[in-house]
């Protein structure tokens, strides 16, 4: 999988990202974006269930906001997805 790299809170690999991801090219960086991180807090769900069991509440939170368009769900989503440990240690 591609390694997510930030620059001043923005993407800067994101085409890499979106193929890899199957993500549709037709959307905005914006867009893309906010997808990218969906997908990055589905797939650390399903691979570090035992670090994200501590962390249900927060994504809880984290969802519904993002189901209501606000970006700090998305902001709190990437908080999330940064704090799981991906080495296994």
């Amino acid at each position: 999988m591609a390694e997510l790299r930030e620059y001043r809170g923005h993407i800067r690999n994101r085409r890499q990202l979106c193929e890899e991801l199957g993500i549709g090219g037709g959307l905005s960086a914006k867009e893309c974006e906010k997808q990218i991180i969906v997908n990055e807090l589905s797939t650390c769900l399903l691979k570090y269930p035992d670090q994200m069991k501590g962390k249900l509440e927060d994504v809880k939170t984290a969802v519904d906001d993002m189901q209501q368009e606000l970006d700090k769900g998305y902001e709190k989503a990437k908080e999330i997805v940064d704090s799981v440990d991906k080495k296994g240690n």
